[in-house]
């Protein structure tokens, strides 16, 4: 009988880049007995996640029996099928409901892969995906005060599919490049499932998903402020067309990431000590301490600075935008 593989993120650690490895390299991947079951347009359970979420039962019902055909159908032939989706792993998925839906999950050797990352780094990516797509506008510190009960708590996600799922076996990865495989989160999920020759060049044909720069999240923040600019539109020509709209940066001082892992001292250390009991930590903390703590660049703008600008998009979107549309 074939194993199931359900990969559940957690977000920001790479399951885009896994789901697409396994959609683009379907026959090199079925040759070694692994398949990925598809759902849409890639490898991916996002939209049975995303009906769950929505508590849409038509929906849910729909992508489950998709998903669960799709299942049976890769156990046929393959000896490792994998269901992945970043988004199983967030708030609002009924696991018991996901059984239902969902008889594989009983009925094969399940194991469950859990990628996670160092919250302050989680949390801060978060927050600039959230800028980059023009849906939030306020600071940093207010993102993660409201959004620290709701994210990076892993014993608990950990906790809660354990007891959905007490049968199946937890597997428990650290988002961070020298503890993976090859030091890449696809080398790392496949070399579970004894898939270790990769095609040459493989890896480096995924493509990175940029991180905006510090000062193309100020010019961001500046627009959302300003008017009803259109961000998706205007993002990738100031990523073009700047040079310093490129690159990723910490926005957090090394005091200020500290201070949030402690918020998840107790999770981290019962994570710690139940998969990893030969490491002092469950996350590198080493760029936050002695020699290797670095602070973030100072602001891009001064406050007289943004206010000219924002000042000047204002005009812009009263004389042009609004007028336009009046």
């Amino acid at each position: 009988m074939a194993d199931l593989w359900l990969h559940i993120g957690t977000p920001k650690t790479g399951s885009t880049a896994i789901q697409l490895f396994g959609r683009d390299h379907a026959a090199f991947l079925a040759e070694r007995g692994v398949r990925f079951v598809p759902m849409g347009r890639r490898a991916s359970f996002n939209k049975l996640a995303k009906a769950m979420r929505q508590n849409d039962e038509a929906a849910t019902a729909a992508w489950a029996q998709v998903g669960e055909r799709g299942v049976r159908e890769a156990a046929e032939d393959a000896r490792h099928v994998v269901a992945s989706s970043e988004m199983l792993s967030t708030n609002g998925v009924d696991l018991e409901r996901l059984r239902h839906a969902m008889p594989s999950l009983d009925q094969m050797p399940l194991h469950i892969v859990i990628y996670v990352r160092r919250q302050d780094k989680y949390l801060e990516s978060f927050f600039k995906q959230r800028v980059k797509t023009g849906r939030y506008m306020h600071s940093l510190q207010e993102y993660i005060t409201s959004r620290r009960d709701q994210y990076g708590d892993y014993e608990r996600i950990v906790s809660r599919w354990q007891a959905g799922f007490p049968e199946a076996r937890i597997h428990l990865r650290r988002f961070e490049t020298p503890r993976l495989e090859q030091g890449n989160v696809i080398a790392d999920f496949l070399a579970l499932l004894g898939v270790t020759d990769l095609p040459e060049g493989a890896l480096a044909e995924q493509p990175a998903n940029e991180a905006p720069s510090l000062e193309l999240l100020n010019l961001l923040q500046l627009l959302k402020r300003a008017g009803p600019y259109d961000i998706d539109r205007l993002r990738p020509i100031l990523q073009t067309a700047l040079p310093v709209a490129k690159g990723a940066t910490r926005l957090m001082s090394a005091a200020e990431a500290q201070s949030v892992l402690a918020y998840y001292d107790s999770c981290n250390e019962a994570l710690r000590a139940r998969f990893f009991p030969d490491d002092a930590t469950l996350f590198d903390m080493s760029d936050l301490e002695g020699q290797g703590a670095t602070d973030p660049p100072e602001p891009v703008f001064t406050s007289e600075q943004r206010a000219m600008i924002r000042t000047l998009l204002n005009a812009i979107s009263k004389v042009h935008l609004k007028g336009r549309a009046a």
